[in-house]
């Protein structure tokens, strides 16, 4: 009866030394699965802070890069109004001499056509070489008050660009 229970002594240790064996390899699993997932966390971890680092440059190039626009478009308006600023200063000229030379030519009209009604014409030919003064000087006349309103369309047209580029400089601004 001693030699049966030391033998089942004895199984019953070996099955305990089976068993133990078996959760210690198991425990082992365990811990190297809980090692490779601390080491995916790791590699995550260094991934997302490398990303973070990336994101963070491409907003410090972004803000450069609107910061340098600003700055160019700034730059560019300066540019335009000096520009328009001369322009209509040059047009304003040219619009006053054109004004002047259409006071003078309405005046030589009226002289023209005075001296045309009063008849004192001392030949047919006379008379018509004044008819064609007047048609040229009236020609003239039509001419010059074109040009005045051309020369008002091309201000208007540059302070519309002005408006419009000093419009973007401000959205620019307000997004970067």
């Amino acid at each position: 009866a001693q030699v049966a229970a030391a033998a089942g002594a004895a199984q019953l240790d070996g099955l305990k030394r089976q068993r133990d064996a078996e959760a210690a390899a198991q425990e082992e699993q365990h811990l190297a699965a809980a090692r490779a997932l601390e080491d995916k966390l790791l590699l995550l971890r260094d991934q997302l802070h490398e990303k973070e680092r990336q994101m963070a440059e491409l907003h410090i190039n972004h803000q450069e890069q609107m910061t340098q626009l600003v700055e160019a478009h700034g730059v560019r308006l300066e540019d335009m109004e000096r520009e328009h600023g001369q322009r209509l200063r040059e047009v304003k000229d040219h619009s006053a001499e054109l004004s002047a030379k259409v006071e003078v030519l309405k005046d030589a009209l009226a002289d023209a056509r005075r001296e045309a009604d009063t008849g004192s014409f001392k030949s047919k030919r006379d008379y018509e070489n004044a008819q064609r003064q007047i048609e040229r000087l009236t020609s003239q006349l039509t001419e010059a008050q074109k040009q005045v309103v051309s020369r008002d369309i091309e201000v208007s047209e540059a302070k519309a660009a002005l408006e419009q580029l000093k419009a973007d400089v401000v959205r620019l601004e307000l997004t970067s």
